[in-house]
């Protein structure tokens, strides 16, 4: 027998204020800037560096649904709470997620290429954080392509997947020829090639309402303001927009696109009729089989904003396809805001009509197509019991109005029947919302 002492296993402790990244800005100095209006985050350390992690709890106290939310390029989780909070509206017992990706608002920049493996780490991470072994995805823009990975990775982990306005599959033929050799090239013009993509997400300028304060006193988010405060207060941000554009897969990105539409996953897709980063035949050529078109909308829509809802929409800006939002018309007037609360409960049978009791409330009884949006997106994020419902598909000339209005909490769960013929079958509630519609 050797002589030799047994080497046992070390202890290896992570000293996280000596890693390799960029740190964020601290949240005193966020709230010194935006005030307290907002969700305070909790912080996760790893070995990549401090990601940022907001937590809404289920408003019922009981939480049966674990949601994740992952933001887009450009903009912080902080821009996905006014979403967050209308599911949480219809689903009192979703529990809900939010975190910023690396580089932005109050998580740190790692040191090394912004590839989706990185962010596939970061997802991994905020789950374990919170002690989640599966949940309920949603991706917006960029978060809709790391989602299509992070699905295709791991698939066990996703109990559906919802992309919103989808990047990955955006055309390189957008960006123009001196951008497009920027990005293949850009050594000794990194900051010219930086500067060329900032400019590409915003649009143009970057211009900040003068009125800013006093709608983030509200608790408003204000995008314009908040990328302003990441350029100017996070050293990390510009690398790290940069690096996610160039690669962490915002183009080229259609063969993940096409093996993630065949998983066996419950899959939505929702995006604007105009969008410019990728369209229904796009999607539907790659193998997408559950997409959803917004009339009169795309990812840059610009508009006024809702009571409780007011990112301005810029070109390639990933609030620019917001499911809820107001919109003006010619005549300067606004849309309808469309607030409804639904009972979600687990699938049990495929013989059951899987349209959901719905609740609508409108503010000027002017429904939108992003309401019916609305409504599929939480069909499909949230796993719905069938309902059979012994009423008359509703006649023309029948209306909802404001009158229906419920406003205690205690009775945002008695909800108001929707009309359909006895025992049919109805794929979905967009269909019977559009039924409704049409009258």
């Amino acid at each position: 027998m050797s002589d030799t002492p047994v080497q046992h296993p070390q202890t290896i402790v992570l000293d996280y204020k000596n890693r390799d990244f960029i740190p964020a800005p601290s949240y005193e100095a966020f709230t010194s800037r935006f005030g307290d209006a907002f969700p305070k985050p909790k912080f996760l350390e790893s070995n990549l560096g401090i990601t940022a992690v907001y937590e809404l709890p289920a408003p019922s106290g009981q939480p049966k649904r674990r949601v994740l939310m992952i933001h887009g390029l450009n903009t912080p989780a902080l821009g996905l709470v006014p979403l967050a909070k209308e599911l949480q509206a219809l689903d009192p017992d979703a529990h809900i997620i939010l975190f910023d990706l690396w580089g932005h608002a109050l998580s740190s920049t790692p040191s090394l290429p912004h590839t989706p493996h990185v962010f596939e780490s970061q997802i991994y991470q905020v789950l374990s954080f919170m002690k989640w072994t599966s949940a309920h995805i949603i991706g917006y823009s960029f978060g809709g392509s790391i989602l299509t990975k992070f699905a295709l990775h791991n698939p066990w982990v996703v109990q559906s997947a919802t992309l919103l306005a989808p990047a990955g599959i955006v055309n390189r033929g957008n960006f123009g020829e001196r951008m497009r050799e920027l990005l293949d090239d850009p050594t000794g013009r990194e900051a010219e090639a930086i500067d060329s993509v900032l400019s590409f997400l915003e649009g143009g300028p970057l211009v900040v309402p003068s009125d800013w304060q006093e709608r983030v006193k509200r608790g408003e988010f204000v995008a314009e303001a908040f990328r302003e405060w990441e350029l100017k207060s996070h050293s990390g941000y510009s690398h790290s927009v940069y690096s996610m554009f160039k690669e962490g897969n915002v183009y080229g990105c259609e063969d993940y696109f096409r093996r993630f539409a065949q998983l066996p996953l419950k899959k939505l897709t929702v995006l604007g009729e105009t969008d410019a980063v990728c369209d229904k035949h796009q999607l539907l050529s790659l193998g997408f089989d559950n997409v959803h078109v917004v009339s009169k909308n795309g990812h840059g829509v610009r508009s006024q904003p809702l009571e409780h809802f007011q990112p301005r929409q810029s070109e390639w800006h990933n609030q620019g396809h917001q499911v809820v939002q107001d919109k003006q018309n010619a005549h300067g007037s606004t849309g309808a805001e469309v607030a409804m609360s639904a009972t979600m409960h687990s699938a049990s049978s495929q013989d059951r009509s899987r349209v959901t009791p719905t609740k609508l409330v409108h503010m000027n009884n002017q429904p939108t197509s992003w309401d019916c949006c609305l409504i599929e997106l939480l069909e499909w994020v949230i796993d719905t019991r069938g309902v059979n419902v012994d009423r008359e598909i509703l006649q023309p000339g029948s209306t909802y109005t404001p009158e229906l209005r419920q406003t205690s909490p205690a009775s945002s769960r008695d909800l108001y029947e929707l009309p359909s013929r006895k025992n049919q079958l109805i794929g979905s509630t967009a269909d019977l919302f559009a039924k409704i519609y049409e009258t």
